[in-house]
């Protein structure tokens, strides 16, 4: 296994990059994989086993759990009892170029470009909204001047104080739920992205270990302001790598594959991406901190975008049916 060792930026003011993050809005609802990776008739001890694993994969236990939870995985493989686990036929690893990917009806430069529409619409409407119920209460006096000056500074401070405190995460919460009443795709659109994430890294064998689908399911599962709705992972193994400077190839291949899954679902469904911008970005990140060239970089993204929506267009339907349980929490 070819490994690359990491260049001073990783630990001189890089973050060290995490599959727990890629996701658009990112946090976790445990996954249970009876409920949402396969059905089986009669559930068995080794799987219930397994949901267990998952279930304690937090906290001061997180990397003993998930090297179990992984290790019983690769077992219940080789029994055949847990199909289609890394099993995922991926393109071959080379360099691809822009001209390949568009016989591959692949457009680089709007896949790689998301831009989050919808939520700067909400937010502008929200915005909108307070600003007019203001005016209207002033205008008809009843708002005097000094309450709405005072109403003005104090949520300046709010929004301050939470991009500080909380890096935007009240603000992303309000956005988030508004954004489920006002628009009636939005909400799947996140479940398809979530769904793109969680089926690559199950095809290409990296075990998933929860999910949320909003803000508000974050936060009531963190009680925390600064996590959004997104996949988690057992990654265990790719933090140690990360902690000894130095990433094997194929543990990149797998980060790069499931940080474009989301982007590439809404690209492949709703012909432009929103989310993803910090996955991309994230992923962008740890190619700089590996030192790689521009060439380089673009050989592993290019790869990485065809094999993904490559596998996506493979099974479409399973996806649709992964994003439609996740949506009722409900068996697939």
């Amino acid at each position: 296994m070819t490994a690359i060792s990491y260049s001073k930026r990783l630990t001189t003011g890089c973050p060290r990059p995490s599959l727990h993050g890629v996701l658009p809005r990112s946090f976790p609802r445990h996954v249970t994989i009876r409920r949402h990776l396969v059905r089986f008739n009669a559930i068995s001890p080794s799987l219930d086993k397994l949901d267990g694993l998952l279930h304690q994969s937090h906290g001061s236990k997180t990397a003993s759990r998930e090297k179990e939870a992984v290790s019983l995985v690769r077992e219940l493989v080789e029994s055949g009892e847990l199909k289609a686990f890394g099993q995922g036929r991926q393109v071959p690893k080379r360099s691809y170029t822009i001209e390949e990917l568009r016989l591959n009806k692949i457009n680089t430069k709007d896949f790689l470009a998301p831009e989050d529409t919808t939520l700067d619409d909400v937010r502008t409407k929200l915005q909108l909204s307070a600003a007019a119920g203001l005016l209207a209460g002033f205008v008809t006096h009843a708002v005097d001047t000094f309450y709405l000056v005072q109403t003005i500074i104090f949520l300046g401070l709010i929004l301050t104080a939470d991009q500080v405190a909380n890096a935007g995460g009240l603000e992303a919460l309000v956005v988030d739920s508004a954004a489920r009443v006002l628009n009636s795709t939005y909400h799947e659109r996140v479940a398809k992205h979530e769904a793109g994430h969680l089926l690559i890294a199950y095809l290409l064998g990296l075990l998933p270990k929860g999910y949320t689908l909003s803000s508000w399911e974050a936060f009531m599962e963190n009680r925390r302001l600064n996590f959004q709705a997104g996949t988690t992972f057992c990654d265990s193994e790719f933090q140690e790598e990360i902690a000894q400077g130095k990433l094997s190839s194929s543990s990149l291949d797998v980060y790069a594959c499931v940080a474009l899954a989301g982007v590439a679902t809404e690209w492949l469904r709703y012909g432009r991406a929103e989310g993803g911008l910090s996955d991309i970005m994230q992923l962008d990140n740890l190619m700089r901190a590996l030192g790689f060239t521009q060439a380089k970089a673009d050989d592993q993204v290019r790869w990485a975008v065809l094999n993904v929506v490559t596998l996506l267009r493979r099974h479409e339907k399973v996806q649709d049916k992964l994003a439609n349980a996740m949506m009722r929490n409900a068996s697939i």
